[in-house]
């Protein structure tokens, strides 16, 4: 979810986010969630540690595998936007 958040946010090109969803799957990691209700999956997100002030803390990949960057200002829209491709 963070990749396709990234992807969304112009910081992951498509190549890096199949290269790293590739790399998860071989290491077993989960990569194809399915989400039922959009709007309460992102309500959940304000019960994160990382999200305080009523807003919601994202650590993305930056530009590169590896490299990483924290967001806390992505509009409401972007974020369900991205959890759409989740949708099940």
């Amino acid at each position: 979810m963070a990749n396709e958040l990234a992807k969304n946010l112009g910081l992951l090109s498509e190549d890096d986010a199949n290269r790293i969803e590739s790399l998860l799957k071989k290491i077993a990691a989960p990569t194809d969630f399915k989400i039922e209700d959009i709007n309460g999956f992102y309500d959940h997100f304000f019960l994160d540690k990382k999200s305080e002030k009523g807003r919601i803390a994202f650590i993305l990949p930056n530009k590169k595998i590896g490299s990483h960057i924290i967001k806390r200002d992505i509009k409401k829209d972007i974020i369900l936007d991205s959890l759409k491709k989740f949708k099940g």
